[in-house]
């Protein structure tokens, strides 16, 4: 499961833990990003907000750190970001 904001931010991606490390995570990242560029292909990268646990999956992705990890209202995470090119 993928939730994309405003088309540039994704705020929740989910993989069943008996599912993981099959593609399902790459190939709806993949549908995520091919509806971004329908919609506007003057979007040029997408971020994520991401969980300790999910840092290192999320670089598999191509993303990378864009910012020290953070906590914010007991949240921590890390602020990603991928760039999207044509």
């Amino acid at each position: 499961m993928i939730e994309i904001r405003d088309f540039k931010h994704i705020s929740l991606f989910f993989v069943d833990g008996k599912n993981q490390k099959r593609g399902i995570a790459k190939s709806l990242l993949a549908m995520a990003i091919d509806k971004i560029k329908k919609q506007n292909s003057m979007i040029n990268s997408i971020s994520v907000n991401s969980s300790p646990y999910g840092v290192s999956a999320y670089e598999k992705m191509g993303f990378q750190k864009s910012d020290d990890e953070q906590v914010i209202k007991g949240m921590r995470f890390t602020p990603m970001i991928k760039l999207l090119f044509s």
